[in-house]
């Protein structure tokens, strides 16, 4: 990666991670209520879009980046280096968090596998990445930058409430290491989430939105390739 991509990739993942972390953690400690935490997640994912620019920069979530790698929306190497740095971030935030709070925090994350954590954080990451996929491939209308803000950060609140139905509702691993809630129904479940949202936006939704585009041009074409009748010359008297 060139120096510059790598401050961008720096700023990005590790800074917008490691608020985005503290955030959900502040909410959270404070309330008790995955409401309010999906708010204020869904507040801080808009903001870093709108930050990094007109295209989705930040990821802040290894989910996220694994499921556009599978698409290939991110070169190996660097969804590596992104991955790294948000799981640095979610540990430096769970670091911050407990000396602001001076207490250390305890771990929530159940003891055993539990697949309706697993299930639920899937399905909430499975609605964050739809609302990614649209944000980046929306080509039947043009969205401006605040408006993919809003929609990445409204799937994001979506997608929290969702997984809140069996658990604690993170859908992203770096923000499960910086509340303790580390296990693999938090691992696995918003990395498959997240990998099933792109492929299926990709293979469904954009290929049939290409079909259609390919047949309306065929018929314009085959309309217009079609010689017009010529009239008919009178007869000679």
């Amino acid at each position: 990666m060139s120096p510059r991509k790598i401050t961008n990739v720096l700023a990005a993942e590790l800074v917008g991670t490691f608020i985005l972390a503290l955030a959900f953690m502040a909410m959270l400690v404070r309330t008790n209520f995955t409401f309010f935490s999906g708010l204020a997640a869904a507040l801080v994912y808009g903001m870093f879009m709108i930050v990094f620019g007109s295209k989705i920069v930040a990821h802040l979530n290894p989910a996220v980046t694994i499921g556009l790698w599978t698409v290939k929306k991110i070169s190996t190497l660097n969804a590596i280096v992104y991955v790294v740095l948000q799981v640095v971030a979610g540990y430096c935030a769970l670091k911050v968090g407990e000396y602001f709070l001076n207490t250390t925090l305890s771990k929530t994350a159940t003891g055993g596998f539990d697949w309706r954590v697993m299930i639920a954080e899937g399905l909430g990451a499975l609605v964050f990445a739809l609302a990614i996929a649209a944000a980046l491939n929306h080509t039947d209308k043009k969205l401006d930058l605040h408006e993919k803000a809003i929609l990445v950060g409204v799937g994001l609140f979506v997608g929290i409430v969702v997984a809140s139905l069996a658990g604690n509702g993170l859908i992203n691993p770096a923000i499960a290491i910086s509340l303790r809630s580390f296990s693999w129904a938090y691992v696995l479940g918003p990395i498959v989430g997240a990998i099933l949202g792109f492929n299926l936006y990709e293979l469904v939704l954009v290929k049939n939105f290409d079909q259609g585009s390919v047949l309306t041009a065929s018929m314009s074409t085959s309309s217009a390739a079609k010689p017009m009748a010529k009239p008919k010359a009178k007869a000679k008297k």
